[in-house]
């Protein structure tokens, strides 16, 4: 079962609740869940939804997905960790390709947030 996720390289284009806050460009907060029993069948679901995104594995604890941008067709991995209190949801979003991703993966991950959080 992962526990952890991988870091940020040292470029750019990537974004993870795993890196350190405040000193690091890479963080971004993890996402709360509302409740325990919302697990990841509500953040599959979700991600099924969604015509930029392919979701390529799913386990009891994880999800990782693939997202491509409109335009540029640019291929963003994207990670999801539950933790063990069942409502911290890690977040990892890196670009597979470039130096800079112009903040698109925060900004796709803080418009996740709001409509997770929501659920």
């Amino acid at each position: 079962m992962k526990t952890k996720l991988d870091p940020c390289p040292k470029s750019p284009n990537c974004v993870c609740s795993f890196d350190t806050p405040k000193s690091d460009s890479h963080y971004i907060k993890p996402i709360r869940l509302r409740r325990k029993t919302q697990g990841l069948a509500h953040l599959y679901e979700f991600l099924e939804a969604r015509k930029d995104c392919t979701v390529l594995a799913k386990k009891s604890n994880y999800i990782k997905a693939v997202f491509v941008t409109p335009l540029l067709r640019f291929k963003d991995d994207v990670e999801f960790l539950l933790a063990e209190n069942g409502r911290t949801l890690h977040v990892r979003s890196a670009s597979r390709v470039g130096h800079s991703d112009l903040g698109t993966n925060r900004r796709r991950i803080e418009s996740m947030r709001s409509a997770i959080e929501k659920l």
